[in-house]
């Protein structure tokens, strides 16, 4: 047998694609389950173009977003084995002209772990270089040490890579690409090398939820950029996989040493209970099991690897579809395949978003004086009314839900519960509902309510967000109905997120006391007229 599967579980993970597809709009996607022989089961489903109704195909290649930032960690420890790089270097010994951006001693080390105390990254450039520039005006925020996501902190490695090699960072990882016989992929995204690659797409903006809007074509831009920027198909991330599996060792030879290869998938950073950082690799368990992987997001993709070095599988998904819930399919079809090999228990074909216990529901916003009734089963199905608009829930997590309404549904539906795990309040956009909630007083409300509105830019990576005043408190809630808090700082200035966060907002260019602009840590956001969230 030439495949690490069973029919009966190919079939199953064949119909377990298909359904996630159909569950959740995505217009293509492709499937891969390898061993450590590299023995894989490649699915491939759906469209390659959703205009073009071109279906998907083995050969197709997809942008892996995130997922790259392992290849530019394990350029990293390449260039360290050949005696190139330091990893407790600081930047500046490498990037001289960086010493302006970064107040603090960065080293290699830190921006691998994200610890280096910089921000996500506003993707200002399709050259990394401005982004790294323009931290200058960004700031780090704080002192290195706290874990906090960077993309940019991974655009300046790649920088770095290119300055101790010589070469540009899309040959630096073409070399790691040819020694797996990934032939199929791409080390950096170009217009120029389109062909064979599918069309990304994402839900058509202003239309919610987000779930139920037609997929319409997402922005291209050329990416040659350490945080990932590289495309490639199902089958040829199965070899990446493998390598992984094989702890280092590539088909004609080792890619990393033993000691480089626990460097980049070891417990460097604890984030939080239950999971630590490596090298571009989350660690974490699994129904008990250890395992590692990551995620990507791009503009019209999405992607997901699972790596379980002990059992000997490892599972990726790629899709056209930005924000495509990847994760979910990918632990369903690891833990189909370990079901094969006698590890745990047989999963559905239907995945679902997590555990919900049967919720109903009945309480009134303190400010608004709107009522809100839910009654939802365990499966996750049921109903909402608010203020006397009715509409059906749908799942996207424990105590999660989208509402399939295109009014209502542009802010998911969260509930909040004790210690006990009693539903204590549901929490809607500006509103939390509580049962028997009295009204509120009115002065720290307007006193906020100048900040509330709708922020746009023409930045394809995030074009709008959402400031409102829950309870006295702001928050910015993205098109995805992600949120977080803005907590004052004085002067137009708010800290985005927990105390550590090294995000921040600012308000500014007021007319008739409401602002204009909105600076979200550099990157400009204007206030959309009309629109009050």
């Amino acid at each position: 047998m030439n495949t690490p599967l069973g029919d009966a579980t190919t079939d199953d993970l064949a119909g377990a694609l298909r359904t996630w597809m159909d569950d959740h709009r995505v217009p293509g996607a492709a499937l891969a389950v390898t061993d450590a022989s590299g023995r894989a089961v490649t699915l491939t489903d759906g469209l390659a173009d959703a205009a073009t109704r071109e279906p998907v195909v083995r050969e197709h290649r997809f942008q892996i977003g995130s997922l790259g930032k392992s290849l530019t960690a394990i350029a990293v420890l390449r260039a360290v084995e050949r005696g190139k790089l330091d990893l407790d270097r600081p930047v500046v010994r490498f990037l001289p002209w960086i010493r302006t951006s970064l107040p603090h001693r960065v080293t290699i080390h830190q921006l691998l772990t994200h610890t280096s105390g910089l921000p996500m990254g506003a993707d200002f450039s399709e050259d990394g270089r401005f982004d790294a520039w323009a931290l200058r005006d960004v700031g780090p925020g704080g002192p290195p040490g706290h874990p906090w996501y960077s993309n940019v902190g991974y655009k300046v490695l790649g920088l770095i890579l290119e300055a101790v090699t010589g070469r540009t960072y899309g040959e630096v990882i073409d070399e790691i690409l040819s020694a797996l016989d990934m032939s199929d992929s791409r080390a950096t995204v170009s217009w120029l090398e389109r062909d064979g690659e599918v069309a990304g797409h994402e839900p058509a903006p202003g239309a919610y939820p987000m779930r139920r809007a037609p997929r319409v074509r997402a922005p291209w831009v050329d990416l040659s950029t350490g945080d990932g920027s590289t495309s490639a198909s199902a089958a040829d991330m199965a070899r990446y996989l493998a390598m992984l599996l094989r702890r280092g060792a590539g088909p004609a030879g080792r890619i990393l040493s033993e000691v480089a290869f626990d460097r980049l998938t070891g417990r460097q950073v604890r984030v939080r209970p239950g999971l630590w950082w490596g090298y571009g690799f989350g660690s974490y368990r699994l129904d008990g099991l250890p395992v590692i992987g990551h995620g990507g997001d791009m503009l019209g993709f999405g992607s997901s690897m699972v790596v379980d070095i002990g059992s000997g599988l490892a599972v990726v998904v790629l899709a056209n579809l930005r924000d495509a819930p990847c994760y979910r399919l990918a632990v369903r079809a690891l833990r189909l395949a370990r079901a094969e090999r006698g590890i745990g228990q047989r999963p559905a074909i239907r995945a679902t978003s997590g555990p919900n216990a049967q919720v109903a529901f009945a309480g009134r916003d303190g400010r608004s004086g709107e009522r809100l009734q839910v009654d939802i089963s365990g499966a996750g199905e049921g109903w909402l009314e608010l203020d006397g608009r009715r509409t059906t829930v749908l799942s996207r997590g424990p105590d999660e839900f989208d509402l399939d309404d295109p009014i209502l549904g542009r802010y998911p539906l969260r509930l909040e519960r004790d210690r006990t795990g009693t539903v204590v309040a549901a929490v809607h956009g500006a509103h939390r509902f509580r049962p028997g909630s009295g009204r509120l007083d009115g002065p720290e409300r307007s006193r906020l309510h100048r900040f509330v509105g709708r922020y746009c830019s023409h930045n394809p990576w995030r074009r709008t967000f959402d400031v409102l005043d829950r309870d006295g408190r702001l928050v910015a809630i993205e098109a995805n109905g992600s949120e977080d808090q803005l907590v004052a700082r004085g002067g137009g200035m708010f800290r985005v997120g927990p105390p550590r966060s090294p995000e921040w907002m600012r308000f500014d260019a007021f007319v008739e006391g409401h602002p204009l602009r909105a600076s979200a840590t550099g990157f400009p956001y204007y206030r959309s007229k009309g629109v009050t969230a």
